[in-house]
């Protein structure tokens, strides 16, 4: 592993010391770094540095990328050389591992955050000195890189339930990326930091470990990050949610193993035993109930199909009758009033 400083832009003022390490992974993605690069610089926000993980990519390339932007940067820019076989979540790590800042950002090459996306954050968590991390509203671009640059296929909004970070609900899944959050870099090492064994949900092991130490805020109105998806793209442009789905999921489990494994330790399994059991019960009894109330409907809306057919059946004999019969009645009353006319020699 490798470390480079790129000077930042130099004032007669020397800038307030930073508060916010923004830590970037890239992996031989030029274009879309330096769409995050341009980004980060837009920020409103300033009091920040940054420090790219350069994971295995073209070095080249990526200090051209970097120094077309760095007299735009307040403080200078650590570069980390990577090509230590550890998980991708692993190497943010790297970037935090000699943090003196209040806060950490995380800022993949390929997302974007809006203008005010520090500000706001930094205001919040200046304001709630008892949460651990703050979390936006975010939304999921899908876009295409070719040859013409960027194009966005859509935009949807995600939002965890009922507009707050719970870890009732991180139990069950992630529901903002590791864009949309800020973290407390005193809260992330009391936490244990990112484990450095995953390659993938790397955020969520944190955010859980996070959530049982403290309040994570969540700062609802305005989108203020933006995690960019290339469902189309393969190779580096890839994303790893969708190209390593499996593993994904694989990971979830070799998770939920290791934290039923420790809850075990400590409790024993026969409280697990009796939930799991008590929980496959209840499903069976309920769909148990579900099919009875099934039979109950079915056998009612047979009984009335039965009875409209019937009412039905009866109006048809009803009517064939009358117009069976007013026929051959006209004609009798026509012979009686109107008899041919005829006369006898």
């Amino acid at each position: 592993m490798q470390r480079h400083r790129t000077r930042g832009r130099s004032l007669e003022t020397p800038p307030s010391a930073p508060r916010v390490r923004i830590v970037v992974r890239t992996h031989d993605r030029p274009q879309l770094l330096a769409r995050a690069l341009d980004d980060i610089v837009e920020q409103s926000y300033q009091e920040w540095q940054m420090v790219i993980i350069n994971h295995r990519g073209d070095r080249a390339t990526l200090d051209d990328v970097v120094k077309a932007r760095a007299d735009r940067f307040p403080h200078e820019c650590l570069i980390v050389d990577s090509d230590h076989p550890i998980g991708r979540d692993a190497i943010i790590g790297l970037g935090i591992a000699d943090a003196d800042t209040e806060y950490v950002a995380i800022h993949d090459d390929d997302d974007t955050w809006a203008p005010d996306f520090l500000t706001r954050t930094v205001s919040w968590l200046d304001t709630h000195p008892e949460h651990v991390a703050v979390a936006v509203k975010t939304d999921i671009i899908q876009e295409r890189v070719d040859q013409d640059g960027v194009i966005i296929l859509s935009q949807t909004p995600i939002r965890p339930p009922f507009a707050r970070v719970s870890l009732f609900d991180l139990v069950h899944a992630a529901h903002v990326p590791p864009i949309g959050y800020l973290f407390r870099r005193s809260a992330i090492e009391s936490a244990g930091g990112f484990d450095a064994t995953l390659s993938v949900l790397g955020d969520w092991d944190l955010m859980l470990r996070l959530a049982v130490d403290g309040q994570i805020g969540y700062l609802d109105g305005e989108t203020l990050a933006y995690w960019r998806q290339r469902p189309q793209s393969e190779g580096a442009l890839a994303n790893s949610v969708i190209g390593d789905l499996d593993l994904h999921r694989q990971t979830d489990r070799e998770l939920r193993d290791r934290a039923l494994r420790e809850y075990i330790e400590r409790n024993g399994i026969g409280g697990l035993l009796y939930i799991a059991r008590y929980a496959d019960e209840l499903y069976a009894q309920s769909r148990h109930e579900a099919w009875l109330r099934a039979r109950e409907v079915e056998a009612h809306v047979t009984e009335r199909i039965e009875e409209q057919t019937k009412h039905l059946e009866a109006m048809i004999a009803q009517y064939a009758h009358h117009y069976s019969v007013f026929p051959s009645l006209r004609r009798a009353m026509s012979r009686v009033f109107h008899p041919r006319r005829g006369g006898y020699s």
